[in-house]
C-alpha cells in the first residue's frame, strides 16, 4: 500500500472477494496469520487484480461453510445516487431498495 501498510483479501466464490478488518506494516507471508480475522467488507473484484499481479497471493486454504453463501449485495444508481437495490448473486434478482435497507 502507498502508506506503508498491507492489506489482505481472500477470494470467495464467483467474483467475490473478501476484505480483512486488519493492516500490517510488514508484509504477511502466512496466510494462518489472516484467515481467522473478520472482514471488513465483502465486494466484487475482477479476476484481474489477481492475474495482473497488483494483487500478491500469500497461499491457500480451504473455505469454510460460513464463506461458502453469496451476500446480497448493494448497488448504488451513479446517476441518481439516491437510488438503490438489492442484488441476490445466486439468483441475479435485481430489487428496488431504499438506502436503510441496505445498511450493513
Amino acid at each position: 500500500m502507498k502508506d506503508g501498510q498491507y492489506a489482505y483479501g481472500r477470494i470467495l466464490a464467483g467474483a467475490d472477494y473478501g476484505i480483512y478488518d486488519f493492516q500490517a506494516s510488514q508484509r504477511i507471508e502466512s496466510v494462518e496469520a489472516v484467515i481467522n480475522r473478520p472482514f471488513l467488507f465483502i465486494v466484487a473484484v475482477s479476476n484481474e487484480a489477481i492475474s495482473s499481479r497488483r494483487w500478491v497471493k500469500i497461499g491457500k486454504a480451504p473455505l469454510v461453510p460460513a464463506l461458502l453463501p453469496h451476500p446480497l449485495k448493494f448497488m448504488q444508481d451513479g446517476l441518481q445516487p439516491d437510488r438503490f437495490s438489492l442484488y441476490e448473486p445466486l439468483t441475479g434478482t435485481i430489487t428496488p431498495a431504499l438506502k436503510h435497507e441496505c445498511q450493513g
